[in-house]
């Protein structure tokens, strides 16, 4: 499925494509063509926001998209989002939509003389007859990078992996590892090439430092393996300035660093903090008061005041309602304003 957006010159600006699922490969042909026209201007919509702008398709049906009565769902949906745009659908023949298919139906040169041909075979390096009908095109794959981003984006060739930002400042970590039983063990086994598969798999010594690899697999990153002596520094580092509850600040400490059970030791750690149970007491909901059912109808009455609305002709930009307990029957009129004068004369 292809798309082209063109200027008035013709000149095409923006070439969009986009693979069919299996189970829209099993569309009708008015379906695929009429998607295709939808899912480019979601894509496009940057461009063509409150622009005026003609689709030219080469399915002939779609002319009559925004005019006539489809039955169908989907297409009715579609065009309902179509004809949010100042657009119009003409017809365009297929052999006159050379533009849109230009990067897939590209023509070969048709060439009969076996020696001619065999020349060809020979040089790889044959310069293509352009004539002034061909347009130079530079494409980007824009879903590999987000264009709002890509003007300011910088780029660097430094593929070193950077480990000083993961260690504890005013720590030896090499020391401090090597005192953790734990630690030590995998280091020994990492040293000596005694260690399982899924240690090697994830676990690595960098300058004998021992770093966690997470999501090995897709997108590896490092994390500090923090010994144990050092686990309630990090924890206060991260919780006790704030005070954030154990997901946010488990959230924070995972980028950088790992040890086992760290969720549950986060866990114990907040539940014990006396300033988070001061701040989640102050936090608690009152009891919802119970009201007496009352003898009889209008004997108590439950009143509010909202606003401010829309100033109307009247003047009033102000409502207050008024509840009978007992039948819940409803009572409403505008005001101009909530001053206590106007609520105590009403």
């Amino acid at each position: 499925m292809r798309s082209v957006i063109q200027v008035k010159n013709e000149k095409p600006i923006y070439f969009l494509s986009h693979k069919l699922s299996d189970t829209q490969k099993r569309w009708s042909t008015i379906e695929k063509e009429a998607y295709s026209i939808h899912y480019a201007l979601q894509k496009l919509d940057h461009y063509l926001h409150n622009a005026t702008f003609t689709i030219k398709t080469d399915h002939k049906p779609l002319q009559y998209l925004l005019s006539s009565n489809f039955s169908n769902r989907k297409i009715q949906l579609w065009a309902l989002c179509i004809s949010s745009y100042n657009c119009k659908i003409e017809w365009l023949s297929g052999a006159e939509n050379t533009i849109a298919d230009y990067l897939s139906r590209r023509p070969k040169n048709k060439i009969d003389d076996p020696q001619t041909l065999e020349e060809i075979n020979e040089n790889d390096n044959i310069e293509m007859d352009i004539n002034n009908k061909a347009y130079k095109i530079s494409t980007l794959h824009s879903n590999e990078f987000n264009p709002k981003e890509f003007p300011s984006c910088q780029y660097s060739d430094d593929d070193n992996v950077q480990v000083e930002d993961l260690k504890i400042k005013g720590y030896d970590i090499k020391y401090e590892q090597s005192l953790d039983k734990e630690l030590s063990a995998i280091t020994i086994q990492l040293q000596n090439g005694k260690a399982t598969k899924s240690v090697e798999s994830k676990y690595i010594l960098m300058d004998d430092i021992l770093y966690l690899i997470s999501k090995a697999d897709s997108e590896p990153v490092l994390r500090l393996y923090v010994p144990l002596r050092l686990r309630e520094e990090v924890v206060n580092q991260y919780h006790d300035v704030d005070h954030l509850g154990v997901d946010k600040t488990y959230d924070a400490i995972k980028i950088k660093y790992f040890w086992p059970n760290l969720y549950k030791e986060l866990h114990e750690y907040v539940n014990s903090c006396i300033i988070c149970q001061q701040r989640s007491s102050y936090n608690a909901k009152p009891l919802l008061q119970e009201t007496d059912i009352p003898p009889f109808p209008f004997a108590k009455v439950a009143v509010d005041l909202s606003g401010p609305y829309p100033t109307s002709l009247s003047g009033n930009k102000y409502i207050i309602s008024f509840v009978d307990i007992y039948s819940g029957y409803p009572e409403c009129f505008p005001v101009p304003d909530k001053s206590p004068l106007t609520l105590f004369n009403f």
